[in-house]
């Protein structure tokens, strides 16, 4: 393909653009003869001829067009969802309902604090004091056997309570044992 500068060639090309959309090649031909440079005829009739590869290009261009169209929206979709697994998984420290939630659980527990505060003094004095309801007082030198025997009494609680319940029924006798061996 000669490229001279203007007036050494076929001049029936130029300022005339092809009839149908050829390609790029076809366009670039196009484009070249219109800024005056000669474009040898047999290059557009080769050009011509290829007008059924054109239109399978133009038909594969067209596809890939919307295969990059339905990519371009998958990635969107991707993004969205992303987006939305994203709020799910940090919908506990960011939505409304579940930062009231917070709130009150704060505000109750600064209540407690504040009356923990205030009444430090009490609280202090209470715990000073010996815990005197629902014990049995039982001396220092016994505190290790009397803990055992209780380990042991729970283990066996069933077994107690029905001995206690056998105890309680026969003391609901007024007569001596040997009335009852009669």
């Amino acid at each position: 393909m000669a490229m001279g500068a203007g007036g050494g060639g076929d001049t029936a090309w130029v300022g005339k653009k092809p009839l149908r959309r050829l390609g790029g090649m076809a366009d670039a031909l196009s484009i070249a003869s219109d800024l005056g440079f000669s474009v040898p005829q047999e290059d557009v009739q080769n050009l011509g001829n290829v007008t059924g590869l054109t239109d399978k290009s133009d038909t594969l261009i067209r596809v890939l067009r919307d295969l990059t169209s339905a990519q371009r929206d998958l990635a969107n979709l991707q993004v969205e969802l992303q987006g939305r697994q994203d709020d799910n998984s940090v919908a506990h420290l960011t939505h409304v309902s579940e930062m009231e939630k917070k709130c009150q659980k704060l505000a109750k527990t600064t209540s407690i604090l504040k009356d923990v505060i205030q009444n430090k003094d009490r609280i202090i004095a209470r715990l000073q004091q010996p815990y005197s309801l629902d014990c049995l007082p039982v001396e220092a030198e016994f505190q290790r056997q009397f803990s055992e025997l209780l380990l042991k009494a729970a283990s066996d609680y069933g077994a107690l309570t029905t001995a206690i319940t056998d105890f309680q029924w026969s003391q609901s006798f007024k007569d001596p044992p040997s009335v009852w061996g009669e």
